[in-house]
């Protein structure tokens, strides 16, 4: 006589609740994807909200209440033409954070990348590379601004904040460490190119002259 087989145990489903949220004209401005109370969602943004023309606004990635997105930013936002405006890296304890790249990359409602950040460990940092960098409607770089642990600093006597023309060609050089203006052995710590290669350098009224 066979034994009878051992009763089967039924596991808990942790089911995924869907809810869309609509305003007085019945229009959807929230889309939620949560699991036990959190957002959670593995193959797509938890957290979708829309402008009220119906158009995209912002995408959030979560896994268990956590921001995380393993193919890309945890925060997408878009302009109401549908082009994104920013994308957003932060980790799981919510701070803005990338190890691959910037952490903040903001858009221009034609597409064009106009600003990137570098952060770590929600530090605005980058080694040896400026962790600030502006660009014209055009995708040229306007400006550079160098930071080591939240603070304007670049090594070996060189500017942590340089200005181009809409050319490209450097406008302007600033030597600023932290808060202010700064630069060893009492040099001038701004220094302009002039049309034709000419420069002027002059002392930032706030730096400590040697």
């Amino acid at each position: 006589m066979e034994e009878p087989s051992p009763p089967i145990e039924l596991k808990h489903k942790r089911v995924i609740k869907i809810k869309k949220t609509v305003d007085k004209n019945g229009n959807i401005y929230m889309i939620s994807y949560k699991r036990d109370g959190k957002f959670h969602r593995t193959n797509g943004p938890a957290l979708t909200t829309f402008f009220q023309n119906g158009a995209k606004y912002s995408e959030r990635y979560y896994i268990d209440g956590f921001p995380e997105n393993k193919n890309g930013p945890t925060v997408v936002r878009y302009h109401e033409n549908g082009k994104i405006r920013s994308k957003i890296w932060r980790d799981k304890n919510d701070k803005c954070h990338r190890e691959d790249g910037p952490a903040i990359e903001n858009y221009n409602t034609e597409g064009q990348l106009i600003f990137e950040e570098w952060y770590f460990n929600d530090t605005r940092t980058r080694n040896n590379a400026p962790a600030s960098i502006r660009r014209n409607k055009n995708g040229i770089i306007i400006r550079e601004d160098y930071f080591f642990n939240n603070k304007q600093h670049r090594e070996n006597d060189l500017p942590s904040s340089i200005t181009y023309d809409l050319h490209g060609f450097i406008k302007r050089e600033d030597w600023i460490e932290g808060p202010k203006h700064y630069r060893a052995d009492g040099k001038p710590t701004i220094v302009k190119h002039l049309d034709g290669g000419q420069l002027t350098s002059e002392y930032c009224p706030c730096q400590n002259r040697q």
